[in-house]
């Protein structure tokens, strides 16, 4: 029954997604699924194509080795090819070479070749998401943690789904990976940038704690999801726009009052305290 709520509950939101980004992946779970689907075939020919340059590495390696061994890495000249010995030598490495080539490492190309074009292809066999669809994402998350007042400890710190869905208690298995601070900085910016702040303000206050954590290997590696070469938001950045998102939510909820979106506002002003003790271990 919990599911049935939680997918219910994934479904009417699912639609606030859809301004982001060229693909409008995040509007559909039937489109989420054709992404995994396309996924792992992607990675099955990767992997194959690894597993396949592997066993002639050495073949490789091999034919350089004896290239730089008769010193042929150097500009062709006189000197080197006036000696009968060094010209029988090229001829006898680029001959032999080439049969252990032909014989060893084309047909293992030829097997590869339709795994590195469909790698190749990619973009234009796939609808693949692109940097936009990350914050999309990330806004719709944020959005989800506010319209439906999400518990912030379960949901920033375990990467659990837990509320009150109307007369109903949901609460979801932990996702496979939490969050880490460059998704909640994303994830927080996109917040404020949107005026949930009640969002925004713990979600950067969360990534401001982790940061130094993963600097200094108190989170491992493992626990990480690779960014890849994305850029992380720096520390000030994040601090930044946590001040401006509690200025600017106090002088929201001084100028409203009872009239704001509770949704969106906290009762109260936080002013320059935090919503969270700095040194709270419970945070990974």
């Amino acid at each position: 029954m919990k599911s049935y709520i939680l997918g219910i509950l994934l479904f009417n939101f699912s639609p606030i997604w859809a301004r982001y980004g060229n693909n409008d992946i995040f509007t559909s779970l039937e489109a989420m699924r054709r992404l995994w689907i396309e996924e792992k075939e992607f990675v099955n020919n990767l992997e194959s194509a690894i597993e396949n340059l592997k066993t002639i590495m050495p073949v490789f390696e091999r034919y350089i080795t004896n290239h730089k061994k008769l010193e042929l890495n150097q500009e062709p000249n006189v000197d080197y090819l006036g000696h009968p010995i060094n010209a029988y030598n090229l001829i006898k490495h680029s001959a032999l070479g080439w049969k252990m080539f032909s014989e060893d490492i084309v047909p293992v190309l030829n097997q590869t070749i339709p795994n590195l074009q469909y790698v190749f292809n990619r973009p234009n066999n796939s609808n693949i998401p692109d940097h936009s669809e990350v914050s999309g994402a990330a806004f719709g998350i944020a959005r989800l943690h506010t319209l439906y007042n999400l518990d912030t400890e379960h949901f920033f710190n375990h990467g659990i789904v837990d509320s009150n869905f109307g007369h109903a208690h949901i609460k979801s298995k932990a996702s496979t990976k939490k969050l880490s601070s460059f998704d909640l900085g994303i994830l927080g910016m996109e917040a404020k940038d949107n005026g949930l702040f009640t969002t925004s303000i713990p979600a950067l206050e969360y990534a401001m704690r982790l940061i130094p954590k993963e600097l200094n290997g108190e989170i491992s590696d493992e626990e990480i999801v690779d960014r890849f070469n994305d850029e992380n938001y720096t520390l000030e950045q994040i601090q930044k726009g946590y001040n401006f998102s509690i200025d600017y939510h106090d002088q929201l909820l001084l100028r409203l009052g009872s009239r704001s979106n509770r949704l969106q506002l906290f009762p109260y002003p936080i002013g320059k305290g935090q919503l969270f003790s700095l040194h709270d271990s419970s945070v990974h």
